[in-house]
């Protein structure tokens, strides 16, 4: 789900307000599933590599 949430944060600039309600959640989970993501990317390359692939995929369709 965190992640799901940061790739609609990413992709679709929505307010983090807007994305809780999406995700039936509060903004500031939504904001703590981006922070945590990004972070964990600083430490794992094949996260940011996989996240990467999941954009392309997601911007083809």
């Amino acid at each position: 789900r965190q992640i799901a949430i940061y790739l609609s944060r990413q992709l679709l600039d929505l307010p983090f307000n807007d994305i809780g309600k999406k995700f039936n959640r509060d903004h500031s989970t939504v904001m703590y599933s981006v922070t945590n993501v990004e972070e964990k990317m600083k430490e794992s390359r094949e996260l940011r590599e996989e996240l990467e692939t999941l954009k392309q995929m997601i911007r083809e369709i």
